[in-house]
């Protein structure tokens, strides 16, 4: 089990301070999130994957929807400032959600086949 004083060690340690000292909770919690959040990401781009060539075209718009908040989320962490590891999450997040979309995009037929 963790204790309160072992998170604020980490939290010390991996986040920038702000004007009210280290919110150590609240970093905490959103890196718990991140890994979760990319957790689910992980599983969209594996399910994506099973179903290329097939009608997704509901995951491709939730992929890009969360594509496009993990991108502010970086945005956001990069202005306001914060934990290294929940900006990498972020970003891993965007990569993950990108990867989505492409597999959900349908090829293109190519002209020269039938003939």
């Amino acid at each position: 089990m963790v204790t309160l004083w072992e998170v604020k060690m980490i939290s010390r340690r991996f986040c920038a301070p702000n004007e009210g000292g280290y919110k150590m909770e609240a970093v905490v919690f959103e890196i718990i999130m991140g890994i979760f959040f990319d957790a689910g990401m992980l599983a969209m781009v594996v399910h994506a994957a099973q179903h290329i060539g097939k009608d997704t075209g509901r995951v491709r718009f939730t992929a890009a929807v969360f594509a496009i908040g993990f991108f502010l989320g970086m945005i956001a962490k990069c202005v306001v400032g914060g934990s290294y590891i929940a900006l990498a999450l972020y970003a891993l997040g965007f990569v993950l959600s990108y990867t989505a979309v492409v597999f959900t995009v349908p090829e293109k037929e190519h002209a020269y086949e039938g003939r």
